[in-house]
């Protein structure tokens, strides 16, 4: 699939971006564990690693181009 090389750096710079966000959502600050704050826990976990399969895939789609 080609893309153009504009939307190849619009998504190169997302992926970019996404890493900040992943780094915050893996070392937050733990408080001790409860039930509530151990699925906050595995929440963020989740999202972080949904975030970076969405940035692997923008990085694979920029190298293409």
């Amino acid at each position: 699939m080609l893309i153009k090389k504009a939307t190849a750096e619009k998504l190169r710079a997302v992926a970019d971006n996404m890493k900040e966000d992943i780094d915050h959502l893996r070392s937050g600050t733990r408080l001790v564990n409860t039930a509530r704050r151990a699925n906050m826990v595995a929440s963020a976990e989740a999202e972080a690693d949904r975030m970076e399969q969405t940035q692997k895939i923008h990085a694979k789609h920029c190298r293409c181009h």
